[in-house]
């Protein structure tokens, strides 16, 4: 052996003084906490989850015996499947469709709107994802949005102006004067175009009331956003097309991503236990994922709720070339009169 041969161990992983290691222990590790003990209380928290469906006992014993953050299990959709099936349009409107809704949320400096293709049996398709930027305090953003709304489609490469209702979400008390007066502008020149509130909570129907309670006494829809979102949920679970089957473009200027997707499931419904009682509330999944596909459809479902179209009327006159939907609002100087809007609710 050579006088060098003294052996040394020495890191391959060098490491800048500034660099440090972190663990992460949970109470399994713990020398004051004996495992009979953590066992038994697992053994609780489950009972207590099985039984009740009270989550606070297997809460804390994820907190503070697993040191993991909680996240609630719920009822949803599943994200892959739907963005498996996603499907490729071949015209703006696909056969099926014959009304058009949009809803909008509205915020600090955009609008996010979805327009959906409704058919028989409320099955539906999603038409277009978008987003509209500006200054929402300008009246020359609001125009934007009027003049998107105004946009024509083209079904089986025909123009197609179908039956329509928008809806738009009150979102921020500075911006409700300025949707009040676009409302108002709006309602002069007869478009269908309408405010919503949400209101959370079991028993509410998804078309609660109509109000004018508010500054200019425009007309506000007040939705049972709960109502919707199980609606929704039952729909994004159908698996056969047909009434209720949820379709989605894969077409990439269509706007309906793994981004939307995720967006449009981003809740799930859970089973809470308040004084004894269960209480069924919707609840953000973990991750942070961005909820307004999921507003914008519940906007959505809702306006068509509101027009309870007559299917047979509007296929006969598709499937006839007649746009049964085209303005010729100019040629009726008179002031529409208050009456039913189809079969729906009296605007």
């Amino acid at each position: 052996m050579t006088g060098n041969s003294k052996k040394e161990s020495i890191s391959q992983n060098f490491r800048t003084e500034s660099e440090k290691r972190s663990f992460h222990l949970n109470e399994l590790a713990s020398p004051w906490k004996h495992w009979e003990e953590i066992i038994r209380e697992f053994r609780e928290a489950q009972k207590e989850l099985k039984e009740n469906g009270d989550i606070n006992k297997m809460k804390t014993w994820i907190n503070t015996t697993l040191g993991e953050t909680w996240e609630e299990r719920g009822k949803s959709a599943d994200d892959d499947s739907i963005i498996g099936r996603r499907e490729r349009y071949e015209a703006d409107i696909p056969d099926g469709a014959v009304v058009l809704t949009a809803g909008v949320d509205v915020q600090d400096d955009r609008f996010e709107i979805e327009i959906t293709g409704w058919g028989r049996g409320y099955e539906s398709w999603g038409i277009k994802y978008d987003k509209i930027f500006g200054d929402l305090e300008k009246e020359e953003t609001w125009d934007l949005l009027e003049n998107y709304l105004d946009k024509e489609f083209l079904l089986c490469f025909r123009k197609f102006a179908s039956d329509r209702l928008h809806l738009h979400r009150y979102r921020r008390p500075f911006h409700d004067t300025m949707l009040q007066m676009a409302e108002k502008k709006w309602s002069e020149k007869q478009k269908r175009i309408y405010g919503v509130k949400g209101m959370g909570g079991p028993g509410i129907p998804l078309i609660h009331k109509l109000s004018t309670n508010n500054q200019l006494k425009v007309k506000v829809f007040i939705l049972g956003v709960d109502s919707g979102k199980e609606i929704l949920m039952t729909r994004l679970n159908t698996v056969d097309e047909g009434p209720g089957y949820c379709h989605f473009p894969i077409n990439a200027d269509r706007g309906y991503n793994e981004t939307y997707i995720k967006g449009l499931n981003s809740e799930q419904r859970v089973v809470h236990i308040k004084d004894g009682r269960p209480v069924i509330k919707w609840v953000k999944k973990a991750g942070g994922i961005r909820n307004e596909p999921l507003d914008l459809r519940n906007y959505s479902t809702a306006a068509v709720e509101i027009l309870r179209p007559d299917w047979d009327v509007l296929e006969s006159k598709v499937k006839a070339g007649i746009n049964y939907m085209k303005d010729n609002r100019q040629k009726r100087p008179e002031k529409r009169k208050t009456g039913a809007l189809n079969r729906g609710v009296q605007l």
